[in-house]
């Protein structure tokens, strides 16, 4: 009996935590300097339910997250980014490297380089995308830049490539 009152609690916890409520995004403004700060922890909560959720492109959750995400990211930064150029035009890649890079923004404002910023994106979408349960294929784009990580190389490499003039 006790086994199955665990059971049920851990799936109850499990539901919860994949069933995400988005809705009131629609209300925020992330123009609206009014907001800044309930938009900047929105953008936060949605970046910490990105990073720790399963890759699911059917999941209307991460969706909305996603979108609310690249919309505040695009408001209060100023980046001219050619990320593409390590990670290729993969969509779901470079979702996962605004993401990352948004969530490292807002955590670490004004301390950290561009460069370290983009650096940190790139680690975690690496990160992310080696645990086989998120289900995003792990390219040899990835391992080239786990490998420069893991040299630490790869803050250089990004400043050679100029991957981005500057961030508000």
């Amino acid at each position: 009996m006790k086994q199955f009152v665990i059971y049920i609690v851990l799936c109850l916890m499990s539901v919860g935590a994949s069933a995400q409520d988005f809705s009131y995004l629609s209300d925020l403004d992330v123009k609206d300097e009014s907001q800044a700060e309930e938009t900047k922890e929105a953008a936060l909560e949605c970046c910490c339910y990105l990073t720790g959720v399963r890759y699911d492109k059917k999941d209307e959750s991460r969706s909305i997250a996603t979108k609310f995400v690249q919309l505040w990211l695009n408001e209060h930064t100023n980046t001219q980014t050619n990320v593409d150029v390590l990670l290729g035009n993969d969509e779901c890649l470079m979702d996962m490297y605004s993401i990352y890079f948004a969530m490292h923004f807002i955590d670490d404002e004004n301390s950290q380089s561009v460069r370290s910023l983009q650096a940190s994106a790139l680690e975690g979408v690496v990160s992310y995308c080696s645990n086989s349960s998120n289900k995003l294929k792990f390219t040899k784009a990835l391992k080239e830049i786990k490998a420069l990580s893991q040299k630490g190389e790869l803050e250089q490499v990004i400043s050679n490539m100029d991957l981005v003039s500057s961030v508000q």
